[in-house]
């Protein structure tokens, strides 16, 4: 009897090594691999969707310069005005370029001439890529100038885009 279990012993462990080795191949091979191709592909699939974009971006055409005549600063009576001129301004440039605006902050005026005052506003955005892209395009654009300043993007759910950024204009005495 012992014999026979010795036996058996043996043929299972012959039996079992090779599963044994074939699953460690496999979890410290294989799975690492297949792990690196999914990225690469989803790397990928970003890249190409991008490049999709930046070819529309290329193709639509540049928009209009503003007529000669406009003002190149902001018009109004005190610094509040102005802030909520650039706000006014800012929304239109973004409802019309399709994104979606989250918030919309004053920031404090700077004077550094004193005959002028640089006024700010923080704006949140969200949308794609496209959007997103058209508000840039309408704020270069814009009459009177406007400056952007502090711009961050970051990812957000289902392909979206969230957008933060400073905007500033000059306002005249």
């Amino acid at each position: 009897m012992r014999r026979l279990r010795a036996v058996m012993n043996g043929r299972a462990a012959r039996l079992l090594l090779p599963v044994v080795a074939t699953t460690a191949v496999y979890l410290a091979v294989v799975q690492p691999l297949l792990g690196l191709y999914d990225e690469n592909a989803r790397m990928l699939a970003d890249r190409r969707m991008l490049i999709a974009h930046l070819r529309h971006f290329a193709a639509t055409p540049a928009s209009t310069p503003s007529p000669e005549g406009a003002p190149l600063a902001l018009a109004g009576g005190s610094d509040a005005v102005a802030i909520a001129e650039l706000q006014l301004l800012l929304k239109n440039i973004a409802r019309g370029a399709g994104a979606t605006v989250g918030s919309a902050e004053g920031l404090p005026p700077d004077s550094e001439d004193g005959a002028s005052h640089r006024v700010g506003i923080r704006l949140s955005l969200g949308g794609g890529l496209g959007p997103l892209i058209s508000v840039l395009s309408g704020i270069d654009a814009a009459r009177p100038l406007l400056f952007v300043d502090n711009l961050q993007l970051r990812a957000a759910s289902s392909g979206q885009i969230d957008m933060n950024l400073d905007t500033y204009a000059f306002r005249s005495e």
